[in-house]
């Protein structure tokens, strides 16, 4: 039987508490830019995400920031931040997608996550009680970059037979 496993993700968005960067970019019409987004400014927002205790290395920040402007993929932004208003046209779908979801169901928090806050694997939990819920109080939005040993190990658990 197939099982699914969630790290950190925006599964409740009525819960979640968006960035100052992304509340900006939904305020953006839905079209793309005319031109670039000085890339340097998403450095705050991608490093508050993290944990104080995992924080990326420069090099790995400045690939990620490297990654959004790569083929002016930042002038595409605020065509892709509307999944946003997809997610809260359709939350009653993505919600019972989730909870009638016939196999077991696991779940890797990070309780720091500024975004997908510890709110929303409580409210898994309470809708699906037999979920597997994994949480670590040191790991923010990224666990499968901050600690990827842990979430290794954690899939491995949830996929042995």
């Amino acid at each position: 039987m197939p099982s699914l496993i969630l790290l950190n993700r925006s599964i409740f968005i009525d819960l979640a508490q968006l960035s100052a960067g992304q509340q900006s970019l939904l305020a953006l019409p839905d079209e793309p830019l005319a031109d670039s987004l000085p890339l340097d400014g998403f450095r705050p927002g991608l490093l508050q995400m993290f944990s104080p205790e995992h924080q990326p290395s420069k090099e790995e920040i400045d690939d990620m920031v490297w990654l959004v402007g790569r083929e002016d993929g930042d002038r595409l932004l605020p065509r892709l931040i509307r999944y946003i208003e997809a997610r809260r046209r359709h939350q009653e779908l993505w919600t019972a997608g989730l909870t009638g979801f016939a196999g077991p169901l696991h779940a890797l928090w990070g309780l720091l996550d500024t975004i997908a806050i510890p709110a929303m694997v409580e409210r898994l939990r309470d809708l699906r009680p037999e979920t597997r819920v994994i949480t670590w109080d040191d790991v923010g939005h990224w666990p499968a970059l901050e600690v990827p040993d842990r979430v290794l190990a954690a899939v491995l658990s949830a996929l042995a037979p």
